[in-house]
């Protein structure tokens, strides 16, 4: 398959290549139906797993793999990318999950009609456990923003902001194609969580960017079944949206230590990173007072 963008990182590293000829390609589902908007659509979409594995759909829906060596110091160290998808762009929302701290990696891709296949891509055997998607849920219409909230031991968390506002959280376990599925699910915040531009997670963490720039973070103990704050944000970056940021998406890339990896894709399309850390009730962003290290370009 012919890639319709290069994606350059530093340091020499590859830009996405066509899979082999004997290596598996991933596809929607027949009669999945391309949305107009997706139809629309002039920019990549940005996937973040966690730990390092970074997806693109392009406009004309290849599916471009990335793995980044260098998530947990922020270093442009990246394995060359592979085109492993077609058709991808039929989807409304998609997220990846880098699967149990490996260059494995499943995604969760919701239809127009609300059903939501599954995809288990197995990087040590260089193939999709099931190629076609599995059918993993339905009744997914009307969610705004899909959230990866990452994976450990096979166990993944899952977010849905609805169009009307509400934030409910899904549990699923194991994955797709190998019996994996969805074990538990709930509503944790009523209304409002539709207003933010970005939103993001890493398991219990939550990061809503609003459309001033002003990056708030909530913290969901699950032990007691509440909000930690009362459920009130507290602002820990500012900036976000303008400036020398401009940020187009904003993702959490997995937790490492005593900090949450951040990706964001700035103003001209280049690559981001930054780790956030709270340390004695304070928090901390590494690098300090910036948009973070560029670990990329054209991106978006």
């Amino acid at each position: 398959m012919a890639l319709a963008l290069a994606i350059t990182v530093p340091a020499g590293a590859a830009t996405a290549q066509q899979a082999g000829p004997d290596a598996s390609v991933a596809r929607p589902p027949a009669g999945v139906v391309q949305s107009r908007a997706a139809a629309a659509a002039t920019k990549n979409k940005v996937l973040v797993g966690q730990n390092g594995n970074l997806s693109i759909i392009t406009p004309q829906g290849d599916l471009l793999m990335y793995y980044h060596h260098g998530w947990i110091d922020g270093s442009a160290n990246f394995s060359p990318g592979y085109d492993h998808g077609d058709g991808w762009n039929a989807f409304v929302k998609v997220i990846s999950v880098g699967v149990n701290d490996s260059y494995d990696n499943m995604y969760l891709a919701i239809a127009s009609n609300g059903n939501m296949y599954g995809y288990y891509w197995k990087h040590n055997e260089q193939r999709w456990v099931n190629p076609a998607g599995t059918l993993v849920g339905q009744g997914w219409q009307g969610t705004q923003k899909l959230i990866s909230g990452g994976n450990y031991g096979y166990e993944t968390q899952v977010y849905r902001i609805t169009d009307g506002g509400q934030l409910y959280y899904y549990h699923f376990s194991g994955v797709p194609g190998e019996g994996g599925g969805f074990t538990e699910s709930g509503l944790i915040g009523t209304a409002g969580w539709g207003g933010f531009l970005y939103a993001t997670a890493s398991q219990d963490h939550f990061y809503g960017v609003q459309s001033n720039g002003d990056v708030l973070f909530y913290k969901y103990n699950w032990a007691q079944d509440r909000w930690d704050n009362q459920g009130v944000g507290q602002v820990i970056h500012r900036n976000w949206t303008g400036g020398s940021c401009g940020f187009q998406t904003v993702q959490a890339g997995g937790y490492y230590g005593n900090g949450d990896v951040i990706y964001g894709v700035d103003g001209s399309g280049r690559l981001r990173w930054l780790r956030h850390s709270i340390i004695s009730g304070g928090h901390y962003w590494y690098p300090s007072d910036s948009c973070g290290f560029i670990v990329g370009s054209g991106w978006m």
